[in-house]
């Protein structure tokens, strides 16, 4: 039970099984609701969550997010609703009250799994989230993560994690929550960007829109679109129908391949899932471990390439991935939602049959070449350039990274060889590249290449674009400010079977440290 006097705050340690009891005996006695408005919102998460889980629980708690909504709007409202949350903290083992006290305890990434804030919004409770996958009974998938400092009872603590909340439905709804969280993700990682509050997001749709903003109506793809511009994205719109004539059209099979690019890249794409009833947006930042070792790739149809070698069969990796990773507020965090059913998780009759039909990139503004053309281009490269590979079943995998990320990659954990990795390393590139690895059955089964072209994702669909490729027969870069003379150099140089780059999605135990 909870004791409290106004200048208290309330704690209490627990056992993960204890979790929805207490939180009905608190949201009875705080928040003066039924203890039944629990059951269904915390019940989901509870059968995800590892059995061997302690929470610590605090009230009252300031969650950012729902105190500027609460400002914006709650508190205009003639009925008196709280304005403060409380928060759960997860814990791997038994914590005691003196371990905060003690300035030699240290709660790392092995005792600390995030946390999840509960406020008094019916009839959906869950607020600000930052909850790790390790703290998951299964958590075979890759996903993007962020670093968030937080500090629990006076202690400071790491959690690696991906933003989640659940819709209020009045100051925020499925679309509102997709922004918040990308903004959350991008403000946290990187300096160009800042998260955003509810209020800051309706303040950039102002002039795009010609009714109150309040209470929320949702958004459209097209209105999401323009709040990212507003926070200084370069956003892409892909889509698999389309009524405007403005809007490209995909097929399924090419719209699964562009989305599969993206993911890989570590971007979180706002994805809008719909059926003839019900229009819905979600997250998609992750997707499903593969097990390579038994990948059969001849259940896949190759593209057929004609070169000046011979013909190749290229398998693309996007194909092989039927499964992705969601943040969907009616969800607990890391949905699992296979491509063709996305709402596979859901009770409810009316989300049936939803299909995804587009998917918003939040691109760096300065990023000019596209996922859909540095594909064509790389299978130019391949066309034209005799750079065969061994064997002619080629499996192919594209993403984009920064060249940062890249180098660092390289000269920590992945030996093309010794004087191949210096000529890379030397190579000057742009900020955001694209890189096509490729490899073939055999060697992907141990998660290693044998190839890679290098493109500059701030140049166009044109050869420039190039900037170095990686075969057999050596390195080859390209200098688009060379005067005279073949702007191609090729370096002779040994080349190994190296490993696969891994440094977008973070995934099991290891990678979730970092």
């Amino acid at each position: 039970s909870f004791t409290m006097n106004s200048r208290t705050i309330i704690s209490g340690y627990f056992p993960i099984a204890e979790l929805k009891s207490v939180l009905r005996e608190f949201v009875e006695e705080y928040f003066k609701y039924s203890p039944n408005f629990i059951d269904n919102k915390i019940e989901p998460l509870l059968d995800l969550l590892r059995d061997d889980l302690n929470f610590y629980i605090e009230y009252p708690y300031v969650d950012k997010v729902f105190r500027d909504s609460f400002y914006n709007f709650y508190s205009t409202k003639h009925s008196l609703i709280d304005r403060d949350c409380a928060r759960v903290s997860f814990f791997l083992k038994t914590i005691q009250q003196s371990d905060f006290r003690n300035p030699e305890f240290e709660f790392n990434r092995d005792l600390f799994f995030g946390y999840i804030s509960i406020r008094p919004t019916l009839p959906n409770l869950i607020g600000r989230t930052m909850i790790s996958p390790r703290a998951y009974k299964s958590n075979d998938f890759l996903s993007c993560m962020v670093n968030s400092n937080v500090v629990v009872n006076g202690k400071k603590m790491h959690v690696a994690a991906f933003p989640h909340s659940s819709q209020d439905g009045e100051t925020i709804t499925c679309a509102e929550t997709t922004i918040w969280s990308v903004m959350e993700y991008f403000g946290m990682k990187y300096p160009e960007y800042k998260p955003v509050l509810p209020s800051k997001i309706l303040g950039a749709l102002a002039n795009y829109s010609y009714e109150r903003q309040l209470p929320s109506r949702g958004l459209t793809a097209e209105q999401i679109s323009f709040a990212l511009r507003e926070f200084d994205f370069g956003t892409r719109l892909y889509s698999q129908k389309s009524d405007d004539e403005d809007v490209e059209a995909y097929s399924e099979l090419e719209f699964k391949r562009l989305l599969g690019y993206y993911v890989e890249s570590g971007i979180p794409l706002i994805t809008s899932i719909e059926n003839k009833d019900v229009g819905h947006a979600i997250v998609i930042m992750g997707r499903k471990e593969i097990d390579l070792t038994s990948i059969e790739i001849e259940k896949f149809e190759p593209q057929i390439i004609k070169t000046r070698a011979g013909k190749l069969e290229l398998y693309d990796f996007a194909d092989f991935v039927e499964e992705f990773v969601a943040i969907d507020d009616n969800m607990p965090p890391y949905n699992i939602i296979p491509f063709g059913n996305p709402t596979q998780n859901y009770k409810s009759t009316q989300f049936g049959n939803c299909k995804i039909q587009n998917f918003i990139v939040p691109l760096y503004h300065k990023i000019y070449l596209e996922a859909g053309g540095a594909r064509e281009l790389m299978i130019s490269y391949l066309q034209n350039f005799n750079h065969r590979l061994p064997g002619n079943k080629i499996i192919f995998k594209l993403f984009y990274t920064s060249s940062r990320s890249f180098k660092t990659e390289l000269n920590q954990r992945i030996n093309i060889g010794t004087e191949a990795n210096e000529i890379i390393l030397s190579t000057t590139m742009p900020k955001f590249i694209w890189v096509g690895l490729l490899t073939n059955p055999e060697l992907l089964r141990k998660k290693k290449a044998n190839g890679l072209i290098v493109l500059d994702a701030t140049g166009a669909k044109i050869y420039h674009s190039s900037i170095l490729m990686v075969s057999p027969v050596g390195v080859t870069t390209y200098n688009s400010q060379e005067e005279t003379g073949n702007k191609y150099v090729v370096y002779d140089t040994k080349i190994n079977s190296f490993n696969i780059f891994a440094n977008n999605l973070k995934g099991k135990w290891s990678q979730w440290q970092s």
